[in-house]
This record gives structure tokens, sequence and C-alpha cells, in this order.
């Protein structure tokens, strides 16, 4: 398992990229919009690490009632299921699986601290 990316959710997208991408000199690796209205852009920091962009439209995440949807860890893993499972006999607060931008399923569970953390299968 390896962490994937960090996601902000951002009031003013086009700041932000702005920010990240001329300000910091990260590379914009994708960007796609939901249906819903809310955008996300990737930025990549050249080691394998992404800085995922939320702007626009609610927050899904904190819709479903996790504690600290502002910040949230992305880890992607082969061990998707066990993880899922696990997650759900604990009795943690689960949300998901759902599947993002047409492709990429996922669900979040919320750490000890209320850290949104999204587990993506690989």
């Amino acid at each position: 398992m390896k962490i994937s990316w960090i996601t902000l959710k951002v009031k003013n997208l086009e700041a932000s990229k702005k920010f990240y991408g001329e300000l910091l000199g990260m590379e914009q690796s994708r960007a796609f919009e939901t249906p819903d209205g809310r955008q996300f852009a990737f930025f990549t920091d050249g080691n394998g690490m992404e800085l995922e962009l939320i702007g626009g439209g609610p927050c899904k995440v904190k819709e479903k009632g996790l504690a600290n949807p502002q910040v949230s860890f992305g880890f992607q893993t082969e061990a998707y299921e066990t993880i899922l499972e696990t997650a759900k006999k604990a009795g943690l607060n689960v949300n998901g699986p759902t599947v993002l931008g047409g492709h990429m399923e996922c669900f979040f569970v919320e750490d000890p601290d209320g850290f949104s953390v999204q587990v993506m299968k690989a």
C-alpha cells in the first residue's frame, strides 16, 4: 500500500490551480467535472504523489457525515475488499463504496481523529 494523493476541498479552484501550478511549479496531470458540478484537478509532484483539488458543488463526504471532510488522504491498495470488509465489521464510519470519475472505485473511512481516509481499488 502507498499514499497516492492528498485531497484539498477548496473555495476557489482556479486560484488554487494557479497557486499549486504556477507558483509551486506542480504539473496538472488531469481534471474532470462530475454531473453534480464538482470539479477535480490533480497535480503531481514528480515523485509519484498527487495533490487532488476539489472545487464547486457539494462535498459528498461531508453530506454523508464524516467529521472532517476538508483534508483527506488517499491510499491505493490491492487489499481493497479486505480493508472495506474489516472497516465495516469494526463499526467504523464508512462511506461507500462508490465510483468517482467514471472509473475509480473507492470508499471513505473516518480515522480516530475524524480525518477522511479514501481507499481506492488498485
